[in-house]
């Protein structure tokens, strides 16, 4: 891996994708292209998929295909509400 884009992978209900460089996930908004959290994945793969709540890493070689399931960092953020100030 030359730590080019190996993939990008598409949250369209959570208004967000992730780019997958080696063992490296960024998240980014798609309506502003802001960058989001990073985080590392322990070890290279080769695809990522967004599947709801969860994020799945998938490694293919020949003798077998590994797929490993993360918490989707962005899921839930929806609903998330900007605090109301009270006095």
């Amino acid at each position: 891996m030359d730590g080019g884009v190996s993939w990008i992978g598409f949250d369209d209900p959570n208004h967000v994708f992730y780019v997958l460089t080696g063992t490296n996930v960024a998240l980014y908004n798609i309506a502003s292209m802001g960058s989001g959290p990073r985080f590392s994945i322990p070890n290279p793969v080769d695809r990522l998929y967004v599947m709801g709540s969860n994020l799945v890493t998938v490694k293919i070689n020949a003798e077998q295909t590994q797929f490993t399931v993360y918490a989707n960092p962005a899921a839930g953020a929806s609903t998330n509400t900007a605090p109301v100030a009270r006095f």
